[in-house]
């Protein structure tokens, strides 16, 4: 059982991107109700709640003029939600100079035929990992009927937990669309921290919020919504004599409360469902004298 407690990335650790960026409000033009601009100095878009809007900077707005709508184009990445979705025709790419340990790289909801992660040590003007991995998802092919009858699916999300990351080192991150859009939910980085064991057991699921209401006379409506991913994990914490793994693991998720964080249960099954960038539900221990405690970890992804 591992997690990612993702680093806060600020513009001062973001050394490029292809991702543009532009401001696109004047105080001189009149917004009409409805119309969307982009602030550069907040990384922000903010839509007009009124016509006749001219001359009420967005930044500085109480909402009389203008309605936050959550991060730019470019920071969608970086903003602990993947309902909305950084784009760009035929690729993406981020380099972000890392403060502070990084062995883990989270892409969430990516939409490409292939990802890549570098990590660059300029100091030395040296590449010290350097992976790329293929998007196309041949899950679903077991057999000769299914491989000749395969439809073309691709992977959307992508765990890398073996970098050699230290802090001054540059992380790279490519997505190729070839001549479509390229697409990226979220992007995690931060520290691998290994809870426990992962066991036999547990459960993947979603957790659908879509409306299903039935009228008097049998009449259904439904309004489609977003779902989210769930899990519950289940895995053992080794007890060590002279060493209370049940206190460090309790600390470790503690620390994650109230925080999205991306939980896996392992590298391999990551194609079993069990990846969830979210929050977990209520834990509870069981104190051993000796060999492995057994733990359950409820899991909760966002939209």
């Amino acid at each position: 059982m591992k997690m990612i407690p993702p680093v806060t990335v600020t513009p001062a650790m973001l050394h490029s991107t292809s991702v543009s960026e532009t401001t696109s409000y004047s105080s001189g033009t009149t917004y009409d109700e409805g119309d969307e601009i982009e602030l550069t100095s907040t990384h922000k878009r903010y839509q007009s709640v009124q016509g006749d809007n001219q001359g009420n900077d967005p930044s500085t707005d109480d909402g009389t003029w203008w309605l936050e709508m959550g991060a730019s184009n470019r920071w969608r990445v970086f903003d602990n939600k993947i309902g909305l979705s950084t784009t760009r025709a035929g690729s993406i790419q981020y380099q972000v100079d890392i403060t502070t340990r990084v062995t883990g790289v989270g892409l969430l909801a990516v939409s490409g035929s292939s990802v890549r992660i570098r990590l660059y040590d300029p100091v030395n003007a040296i590449t010290t990992f350097d992976e790329t991995r293929v998007a196309t998802d041949t899950i679903s092919i077991v057999d000769w009927w299914t491989y000749f009858n395969w439809e073309p699916a691709f992977e959307t999300e992508f765990v890398f937990a073996s970098l050699p990351g230290f802090a001054g080192n540059r992380v790279i991150i490519d997505i190729d669309a070839g001549t479509g859009n390229a697409e990226i939910g979220q992007i995690v980085l931060g520290n691998v921290i290994t809870l426990g064991v992962p066991l036999e057991g547990g459960s993947v699921g979603i957790e659908d919020y879509s409306l299903v209401t039935t009228d008097d006379f049998g009449n259904t409506e439904v309004v489609e919504r977003a779902y989210a991913n769930t899990a519950e994990i289940e895995f053992g914490i080794p007890i060590i004599a002279g060493s209370r793994q049940e206190r460090w693991v309790r600390r470790q998720l503690a620390a994650q409360r109230a925080r999205p964080t991306l939980y896996f249960a392992d590298e391999s099954l990551i194609d079993a469902g069990t990846l969830v960038y979210g929050f977990y539900g209520d834990l509870s221990i069981p104190l051993r004298s000796a060999g492995m405690a057994f733990c359950s970890l409820e899991l909760r992804g966002l939209t």
